[in-house]
């Protein structure tokens, strides 16, 4: 889902496979900003896209989440989550609750040690 092939070029698709070897383009161009350094996880019978961006040519951070059973019919979960604008975080599904780990942001400038 999404990614960075070049600055020039964010990307807003998404991708199925059952083997890990034949993809089928399932939308190329879901209802989501295009971004890189997000997570997807797999939580409650959806997937949940948070967060991510970009890095190059300049910074930029995003704190959304949507979710998906299909990855076509995409809902906005919350526009704005609580935690700040952040790439290079992890996230995991676990005990009944997403998390959110860590990543770093442009504004302020930092490596976050938080858990969400």
């Amino acid at each position: 889902m999404g990614g960075w092939p070049s600055a020039e070029s964010l990307r807003n698709d998404v991708w199925r496979t059952g083997d890990g070897d034949s993809w089928i383009l399932v939308t190329a161009d879901a209802p989501w900003a295009p971004r890189a350094y997000h997570q997807l996880v797999a939580h409650a019978g959806r997937l949940y896209l948070l967060g991510g961006g970009n890095y190059t040519p300049g910074y930029q951070g995003r704190n959304d989440v949507w979710s998906t059973e299909d990855g076509v019919a995409w809902r906005l979960e919350a526009e704005s989550a609580p935690w700040l604008p952040r790439i290079w975080f992890s996230a995991v599904s676990n005990r009944g609750y997403l998390w959110v780990l860590g990543g770093f942001s442009d504004g302020p400038y930092r490596n976050w040690e938080d858990v969400w």
